[in-house]
């Protein structure tokens, strides 16, 4: 009866070739019938059914203990379960994965005739399953271990999600942040500008990218942080949350705002720089007329007095420019390989006076200092400017202290600051127990004009000359202050690597202002020839004044013998100076010669440097300077 139930129910050519395995057993676990594929996993011809049990073909003598015919016999209800098959326990090698399900086969009146079992090879899904799970398990890794925070948010920016990078960038933990809007963390300024890209982006269904804002970090600082994400959309196309990753930018930020800044310092320096070139020439001319004047002029002529006020302000109009070019990296430098230490100590006591009894100086020089090369007197500016500024931060009783020492910079970062070149360095320090300089202005000390002070108290470039004076000899200055707390000042220069070669000046000059030796004066400032021409003439020099580099050359070649000196700016729209005194020099070679000049207008360095051994007057100059300069070069071996 049986196997006429499973003739008209089971055997058709659909069975029989079904991909699933089918088999059908008895209540005593007897193999009633079994479809093809099932047969030859099994190893069964169809004339061995009704011959054999299930749990024989695994060797054993009884049911195994977890059989899921077993099961349905007992309970008399239908099962499902996954089972996993090793070598050995079946005619497969290796091991694989099942999906099972066993019920009972019922005749009409409901008695037991059988039990149909379906056995599906789950292995391959069971693998895909399994590197899915891995992939889950990677992905989830690389989500919590990234260096970028990760994120999720509903649609209102109340965070939903972040992995573990938000702790160590910005110190928050996941408990601090999870159900909290992201808004409440931002910079008020940025909180504002959030909330409105959130409200016009939810409309359009868009994100953001590579939107920078200031998160507060949990210590109260500020992080800057780029953040980029998209939208998530229900089945109505209605955003519901969003997704993004958000990057730590802060240094970034930082190293563009030094960018920024120095190429600002950059412009006013440019524009400083030429503004004080021709300022420079026009208060030469000034200057040098009224001395002529006041040699022409009894000191109790009324107007004697209205020339002296006139003089006062063209000095301290001199004194500017002087700064502007220190600033403007425009100055004309007479670098000398020295030990800083042998510079600061002769100004200590010039700087004592300076700053007044009521303060303490206290000099700490470190022994075996490495030399360097700088003007020196670029050295005595940026201790009195910085001094002074210190003398002005201390009210009533205080301490100065200036200290040398040899540092290396190993990475381009000292003290959290960047940029700086790593190398070995001789480090000037300046420090005071003063007012201390606010966070807000001590990004903005170093700009020409700008001054915490009242106007009548300062110019507000001493620390702009400082910053022209570091720049233009390789080094870097930093300002480390706090309000109403230390202000410490460190200015590196780097350590000069090259011979080091001590000059001493032996020349002697003789105490005559005057002479009667012929001079080839060439300059190509009209107003400005014309009263140098003036003061030499003054002196007793034959004097000829050319305005044009290549005229005076073409007056010299035919006239060599005339002149005993060439006074020429160095800086000149056609022969430049040193080449004019070379091809002076290539037709009459022991010719002595005097450089003039304001600043370089045209060296790719944007500095002049003077040798040692060459003679060299700074414009403005006053007759007398002009007078011993003059002496110098003429009577120079």
């Amino acid at each position: 009866m049986v196997k006429d139930i499973i003739n008209k129910i089971l055997l058709t050519d659909v069975i029989e070739e079904f991909p699933t395995y089918i088999t059908i057993y008895g209540e005593d676990y007897t193999i009633l019938w079994t479809n093809r594929i099932s047969r030859e996993r099994k190893g069964l011809a169809l004339e061995d059914l009704d011959k054999i049990k299930c749990y024989e073909l695994k060797g054993r003598s009884e049911p195994c203990e977890d059989c899921i015919v077993a099961k349905v016999i007992e309970s008399g209800q239908p099962h499902t379960e996954e089972a996993l098959e090793y070598e050995g326990d079946s005619p497969l090698k290796g091991a694989s994965s099942w999906y099972l399900k066993a019920a009972p086969l019922r005749d009409r009146d409901g008695t037991l005739i059988g039990i149909l079992k379906v056995s599906h090879n789950i292995s391959e899904h069971v693998e895909r399953k399994l590197q899915y799970e891995k992939n889950i398990e990677f992905l989830h890794d690389l989500v919590e271990n990234t260096n970028d925070i990760i994120w999720a948010s509903d649609s209102r920016g109340v965070l939903e999600y972040t992995n573990h990078a938000m702790e160590r960038i910005l110190g928050y933990t996941k408990e601090d942040l999870v159900d909290k809007p992201a808004p409440e963390f931002l910079h008020p300024e940025d909180k504002i500008k959030l909330e409105g890209i959130i409200s016009s982006l939810v409309n359009e269904k868009k994100g953001w990218n590579n939107l920078t804002l200031r998160w507060k970090h949990k210590d109260g600082s500020w992080r800057y942080i780029e953040s980029t994400s998209s939208p998530v959309l229900d089945s109505r196309g209605k955003v519901i949350a969003y997704r993004g990753v958000n990057r730590d930018v802060t240094e970034r930020e930082h190293l563009t705002a030094q960018l920024m800044q120095a190429q600002k310092m950059e412009s006013v320096g440019r524009l400083a720089g030429g503004m004080s070139h021709d300022f420079n020439n026009m208060l030469g001319v000034i200057l040098g007329y009224l001395e002529m004047s006041f040699k022409r002029l009894d000191p109790s002529h009324p107007v004697y007095d209205y020339l002296k006020q006139i003089n006062e302000a063209a000095d301290r109009s001199a004194n500017l420019t002087r700064q502007l070019l220190a600033f403007a990296r425009k100055q004309i430098i007479e670098p000398k390989v020295l030990d800083l230490n042998s510079v600061v100590e002769p100004m200590l006591k010039m700087i004592r006076r300076l700053i007044g009894t009521d303060i303490q100086l206290h000099w700490i020089p470190e022994k075996n200092l490495w030399p360097v090369e700088v003007d020196p007197s670029q050295v005595d500016q940026i201790l009195a400017n910085l001094c002074v500024n210190a003398r002005d931060a201390i009210k009533g009783v205080g301490n100065i202290t200036i200290k040398t020492e040899n540092r290396v910079v190993r990475k381009g970062r000292i003290n959290g600051l960047l940029g700086m070149i790593p190398g070995k360095y001789v480090v000037l320090t300046v420090s005071d127990t003063g007012c201390g300089i606010d966070k807000k202005v001590i990004d903005d000390i170093f700009e020409p004009f700008f001054t915490t002070k009242p106007a009548s108290e300062g110019t507000g470039l001493g620390l702009s000359t400082i910053y022209g004076i570091v720049k233009q000899n390789n080094g870097f200055v930093y300002a480390f202050s706090e309000p109403a707390e230390d202000t410490r000042f460190d200015i590196y220069l780097p350590r000069y690597t090259g011979e080091r070669t001590l000059m001493e000046n032996n020349k002697k000059i003789s105490n005559a202002l005057a002479g009667n030796e012929s001079i080839l004066l060439v300059e190509d400032e009209e107003a400005y020839l014309k009263i140098a021409k003036l003061l030499l003439d003054d002196l007793g020099y034959t004097v000829t004044g050319k305005n044009s580099s290549l005229g005076a050359y073409e007056h010299f070649r035919r006239n060599p013998d005339k002149f005993d000196l060439l006074i020429t700016d160095i800086v000149m729209p056609e022969l430049r100076g040193r080449e004019l005194r070379d091809k002076i020099k290539a037709i009459k070679p022991g010719i002595k010669y005097l450089f003039i000049s304001g600043h370089d207008t045209d060296g790719s360095s944007g500095r002049i440097r003077i040798d040692e051994n060459e003679p060299f007057l700074q414009k403005p100059f006053t007759q007398r300077e002009l007078a011993l300069k003059v002496r110098e070069a003429l009577e120079a071996e």
